[in-house]
């Protein structure tokens, strides 16, 4: 029994002090099982080619991310700063899979130019290679994430479209109806965005130290939270409208209320009050449940 107890122990530290690592790869898996439920959604054949391509792009440019990001992370999220602080074969490890992702690819000839601006919007969110003109210091180069608003545009979009997108691509000709994947698509990208804004508010503090003009950093926390409320209530509006002149079934309707619904469980303003690690995992489970709406889509 005294055995049992401290291997328990010693896998709850493990899991403790890798949970960084761990969630990058969760969110990685997350967004391949997209993909999946995706291509399962448009009934088109689940290729592993694409499905690797996916997960090694999330994992490689998240995890390079982690690494562009010391500066706040010292400040909002002490545990990422200190496990990723001087783990170089982490890094190794990002670039080797981003390069061996394109490798692999190019020579099945899934590479495609929608890959080559995920990879180029991937490495200018984390690296200062976007020319941006400023009134007061003239031509900068910047990362994508420092450009207020755009970063969360971006993510969004790009969430949104690449798990449709990047499938379609694939097998041109086989989808005739794109109503529904348009507006299944931009209901991931709302949830993607929701979910952008949320950690631009927790993370106020770090950007600002490290001068990332999130929209927090600009206008404050609670005339965040006030536009995110009305952006959503324009969307629960838009979904009603659609279901009212029957655009979209009954059951693609319940589904998109309940994207929404479960964005509200982690967009409270006592987030500090929250348990941080569940309550970070549950923030990236919108993938998850994005998912498994699909493929109870796809059963209809």
């Amino acid at each position: 029994m005294m055995q049992a107890a401290i291997k328990s122990r010693a896998s709850e530290n493990w899991l403790t002090s890798n949970n960084p690592l761990l969630l990058v790869v969760y969110l990685s898996l997350m967004g391949t099982f997209c993909m999946v439920a995706a291509m399962y959604y448009m009934k088109v054949d689940i290729d592993p080619v694409l499905c690797l391509g996916a997960l090694g792009l999330i994992f490689g440019i998240y995890l390079l991310n982690r690494y562009t990001d010391t500066r706040e992370d010292f400040v909002n999220h002490l545990d990422k700063f200190i496990f990723f602080e001087n783990k170089h074969f982490l890094f190794a490890a990002s670039v080797c899979t981003l390069g061996f992702t394109a490798a692999i690819l190019i020579l099945t000839h899934k590479f495609n130019y929608y890959f080559a601006l995920l990879l180029t919007v991937g490495i200018s969110y984390s690296y200062k290679i976007v020319p941006w003109h400023s009134k007061n210091n003239g031509l900068l180069f910047l990362r994508i994430k420092e450009i207020p608003i755009i970063k969360n545009l971006a993510v969004a979009v790009l969430w949104g479209a690449s798990v449709f997108l990047l499938p379609a691509l694939d097998n041109p000709g086989s989808i005739h109806n794109f109503t529904p994947i348009i507006i299944l698509a931009f209901a991931l990208a709302m949830s993607t965005f929701n979910n952008t804004l949320y950690n631009d508010i927790k993370d106020r503090l770090g950007d600002k130290i490290a001068n990332n003009h999130t929209v927090p950093v600009i206008f404050g926390t609670q005339k965040t939270i006030l536009v995110m409320r009305i952006i959503n209530l324009g969307w629960v509006l838009t979904v009603c409208a659609l279901y009212c002149i029957q655009k979209i079934p009954l059951l693609m309707f319940v589904f998109l209320m309940a994207m929404v619904a479960y964005s509200l469980l982690y967009l409270t303003p006592d987030h500090k009050n929250q348990n941080y690690r569940a309550h970070e995992f549950l923030c990236e489970s919108d993938l998850l449940f994005f998912a498994s709406g699909l493929i109870i889509l796809g059963s209809i």
